[in-house]
């Protein structure tokens, strides 16, 4: 390989330009009906395969980039790796870094800390070093969920991909020229090479998307550069056939384009997030693009092909990729500070268009064309385009780790966490027995009498509250609960049908009193949310009896409870009833901490607060048949309104401190601040 000269350099960047811009303005087009496909679907306008706009990308890309490197070719009989990456650095990394460090810096303010898990740095770091890929794949999953739609960077694993070709691609190819060419040919030992692995890359995309593999997700699955390949390599093998394509008949080209764009117009809009992708139905994207490049040198005076020839789209091919790069950034933060708007998507997505021109004529064309003819000037240009990221993201961790951090765990209590009747899974589904129960015992050797909490989601949010005050008066603790199950042995929450709406809950009860008949007399804390109390498509059978509305369905609480606790009793134990807590789904305000970014936590913006009024035309039920219970048996009722709300009010915060983990659990932190109430009603009777 030569070295990478002044003059090399500067001759294999204009033919690139001329290739990408001047020569062929219908890949220009095609580039900007790429992008502007993929910022529609992100923008919340229906089309529901304009996510496949990518992978037009990819088949451009493979073209232009064979095309670039056979000219090379022709030209001198070598090809320069030094000078081709070189030129994609030039081309790629000044954007990039300058998009990667504003999304960092914004993203520290406008996206919820509680719910980033610090992926915007691992993913800006990732995207820096074209593995964004791998660790999207790793930290957010599935493309389409919603954990990744919060990602903003989360666009970046198609440039990972893009890169990871080119750094592969070039060295398959002079493979193919060199080595295999000293025995067939050089063109025919390259062509035979790609086609070879496009053809492989092909038949484990279709394998991956039909099959479920042993070897999973990550290594072929959606952001795999195995099963993207062979798009790179369909626009690679075109570039070889360019000189044949030249000599198809217009009529040929003319009916190609039209294919070429029925089949673009049908992957946008027939191919959506269920589709199996990428695999078979990717072939619809593909194959257009490679026959609208087909007409655009066999016809290039054909309708289909000046239409995306125009000016405006020449334009916006010419801003591609900076506006590939600035849309999704702009989307997601925008939509998260607006979250309950219907068209700030929208114009979020226009008004990226901004920041990408600023991109284009302030960096692209700055730096794509800046001279290095030595080791050194090479050197020097690499610092002066990385700076500026490596310092944002070092100084983004150091905020995240140093100042935000310390002000989530200390200033709002860290109210994500799980509390541990969850770590611990002694809150579950299945596997309902004494070994399951045995493992959920805190202090066992405590000399107290036990302490037993029994009951749903809304039970295990108060483990820290009894495990404190079990372990303030020496008392062991047993937590056994199970999601959304009312701890009641003879009624179940039907359907209309009758039919269970939660099938392990029968399961659970049945256990739970078990349980408790044969374990040692103690106190048993009983609580559980009431919102199947007040959901009119719930309904309670206790011993062949449907009871249907709040009024009924609170009345057959109160006698059963009454019924079971009483049947408990005669093995010793005594009880502690725990109202539900203050809810904040319907017809209050919803919350969930994970959607306030830090200006709202730090201004105490956070938090949602409801009448009590308002809460009582909903809980109040409930809140009756609980009080009328624990009077009657003459046992301790604790009410967590006397700590999460004042005289009018409920609200998920206290200055600042936010009290719930969602819109229906406390926090661990709350629950710690609330031993005291437990501390009082499980001191030794």
């Amino acid at each position: 390989m030569p070295p990478d000269t002044d003059s090399a350099t500067r001759r294999a960047s204009s033919v690139e330009a001329r290739t990408e811009s001047n020569r062929r303005r219908d890949v220009q087009g095609l580039r900007a009906v790429a992008v502007l496909a993929v910022v529609v679907y992100h923008a919340g306008i229906p089309l529901p395969g304009g996510f496949t706009g990518v992978d037009v990308f990819f088949v451009i890309s493979g073209y232009v980039i064979t095309l670039m490197l056979l000219r090379e070719w022709g030209r001198s009989g070598r090809i320069s790796l030094a000078s081709f990456y070189l030129r994609r650095v030039k081309r790629l990394v000044p954007a990039l870094a300058v998009m990667v460090s504003a999304t960092l810096l914004v993203s520290l303010f406008f996206l919820p800390p509680l719910g980033e898990d610090n992926r915007v740095l691992y993913t800006a770091a990732a995207a820096l070093l074209f593995v964004a890929n791998v660790a999207i794949d790793i930290l957010s999953g599935d493309y389409f969920a919603a954990r990744s739609q919060t990602n903003p960077l989360l666009h970046t694993w198609t440039l990972a991909v893009e890169e990871q070709f080119y750094l592969g691609f070039p060295l398959l190819l002079v493979l193919g020229l060199v080595v295999l060419g000293r025995r067939i040919g050089a063109r025919r030992g390259a062509l035979t090479l790609i086609a070879t692995a496009t053809a492989v890359s092909f038949s484990l995309a279709v394998l991956a998307s039909s099959t479920e593999l042993p070897i999973g997700e990550s290594l072929l699955g959606f952001y795999s550069p195995l099963s993207r390949a062979w798009e790179f390599g369909v626009g690679s093998l075109l570039a070889f056939a360019e000189p044949a394509l030249r000599r198809i008949p217009r009529a040929v080209g003319s009916g190609l384009a039209a294919l070429g764009a029925a089949s673009l117009v049908a992957s946008f809009t027939l191919i959506s997030s269920v589709t199996p992708f990428p695999g078979l139905w990717t072939l619809l994207p593909v194959l257009g693009t490679a026959a609208l490049l087909i007409a655009g040198v066999s016809h290039p005076e054909g309708v289909i092909t000046r239409s995306v020839s125009g000016r405006f789209l020449g334009w916006v091919g010419d801003l591609s990729y900076s506006l590939y790069l600035w849309h999704w950034p702009v989307i997601v933060i925008v939509t998260l500070t607006w979250p309950d708007s219907d068209t700030v998507a929208a114009l979020a997505g226009l008004a990226s268009i901004v920041p990408a021109a600023a991109s284009y004529y302030l960096i692209e064309r700055r730096f794509r064309h800046v001279e290095t003819p030595t080791r050194r000037s090479v050197v020097l240009f690499l610092l002066r385009i990385l700076w500026l990221p490596v310092l944002t993201w070092m100084a983004a961790w150091w905020v995240a780790s140093r100042v935000v951090a310390p002000f989530v765990r200390d200033e709002i209590g860290q109210p994500t966490l799980d509390n541990i009747a969850i770590e611990t899974e002694c809150i579950t589904e299945e596997g309902f027995n004494r070994e399951w129960a045995q493992s959920c015992v805190w202090g066992e050797d405590r000399p107290g009498e036990p302490i037993y909490l029994i009951g749903d989601s809304n039970a295990a949010h108060f483990s820290e509250s009894v495990l404190g005050a079990g372990e303030i008066h020496n008392r062991p603790v047993t937590i056994i609960t199970a999601p959304s199950c009312i701890p009641l042995r003879d009624m179940t929450v039907t359907y209309e049908d009758g039919s269970e709406v939660f099938t392990w809950c029968s399961k659970y009860n049945a256990f739970a009193y078990d349980f408790l008949e044969n374990a040692p007399p103690g106190t048993i804390v009983l609580a559980f949310y009431d919102v199947l109390s007040w959901s009119d498509d719930r309904h309670y059978l206790a011993r062949g009896e449907m009871a249907s509305g709040s009024g009924d369905k609170a009345d057959t609480l109160e006698r059963e409870l009454l019924r079971d606790t009483e049947s408990l009793s005669e093995f010793g134990h005594d009880f502690v009833f725990v109202q539900t807590i203050p809810q904040f789904r319907t017809p209050g305000p919803s919350f969930d901490p994970r959607e306030c970014n830090l200006l709202e936590l730090v201004n105490d913006n956070c938090a949602r607060s409801v009448a009590m009024s308002t809460l009582d035309k909903t809980q109040g039920f409930n809140r009756a048949a609980l009080e009328a219970v624990a009077s009657a048996r003459q046992e301790p009722l604790i009410d967590p309104r006397d700590e999460l709300c004042d005289e009018v009010f409920c609200s998920t915060g206290d200055d600042g401190f936010i009290t719930y983990r969602d819109d229906i659990h406390i926090s661990v932190a709350e629950a710690k601040r609330m031993i005291p109430y437990f501390e009082a009603v499980l001191a030794p009777r």
